[in-house]
């Protein structure tokens, strides 16, 4: 339900991580703050099972789907 809410604004991009529970609060505020300087109108929303560690991102901007907005994504996540 939440991506199909989001994809109402634009395209969204979608990762499902894998991560020690004390860095998913981080990962989330950090991307907003990377990505809002690039995107000021996107939205970063993490749900998903976060006390076992396993966060779904998704990040909204409100666009047609680019392929260069994961080159602005995928290096701050995957990092």
């Amino acid at each position: 339900a939440v991506p199909r809410a989001l994809a109402r604004r634009g395209a969204v991009y979608q990762y499902n991580l894998s991560m020690p529970v004390d860095k998913v609060y981080d990962l989330v505020e950090g991307l907003r703050a990377h990505i809002s300087e690039i995107y000021p109108d996107s939205e970063v929303l993490g749900f998903g099972h976060v006390l076992e560690g396993n966060v779904n991102l998704n990040v909204s901007v409100p666009s047609q789907h680019d392929p260069s907005i994961g080159t602005v994504i995928e290096p701050f996540v995957l990092d």
